[in-house]
């Protein structure tokens, strides 16, 4: 996919290489841009603006341009968390109706019912959940435990003093079953557990 940024390099007469050394950031995170994806630092993408010399209204273009894929994630993000919301809340007790843990068998299924208990919880904002914590959560940790493409890369578990303090800011008071989530895949990622916990 060719974007306003992979021409601008391009008139510029460029190659990826040599517009990584003139903005100090790398050529792979480059070429994702240039190919419409990724989610560049405002000051790194400023930065290769700059090198390539790009006018206010190329700038105003690129940045408009990624602001717009963002916002189209978020939504997309959005829906599926809805979406998933719904069939969890379906296999939970009918009279909670709240997301139910126990079909969870993978990180990646675990950060979407994270992200299910967040809508049930009205999507607070992450900023409300971190004052709300005195300091045991942060934005940037709660982001990383809802971010499913992240959790799909990393295959990584939630610390659990912050996952049972999540889970309690958004109102889920019994997190017996969470906890026995929680165990599950922390077993499953450490062969040494021995059979403690049949998964």
């Amino acid at each position: 996919m060719s974007t306003l940024l992979y021409d601008l390099r391009q008139k510029k007469n460029l190659s990826l290489q040599q517009l990584e050394r003139l903005a100090e950031v790398s050529a792979p995170s480059i070429h994702r841009w240039e190919r419409g994806s990724g989610s560049p630092k405002p000051e790194a993408l400023d930065r290769v603006l700059l090198a390539l010399e790009a006018t206010l209204e190329e700038r105003r273009q690129v940045r408009d341009f990624f602001r717009g894929l963002r916002t189209r994630a978020s939504e997309a993000l959005s829906s599926r968390s809805e979406e998933h919301v719904n069939r969890i809340a379906g296999l939970g007790p009918a009279s909670s109706r709240k997301p139910d843990p126990t079909p969870i068998t993978t990180p990646v299924e675990l950060a979407e019912a994270l992200n299910a208990v967040h809508i049930w919880a009205g999507m607070p904002s992450l900023r409300t959940l971190q004052e709300a914590s005195n300091g045991d959560l942060r934005r940037a940790t709660i982001s990383d435990m809802l971010n499913t493409r992240k959790v799909e890369e990393t295959q990584r578990v939630p610390d659990f003093d912050r996952y049972i303090a999540f889970l309690r800011l958004c109102g889920i008071r019994d997190t017996e079953d969470w906890v026995a989530a929680w165990r599950r895949l922390k077993a499953r990622q450490r062969p040494q557990a021995g059979g403690w916990l049949k998964t």
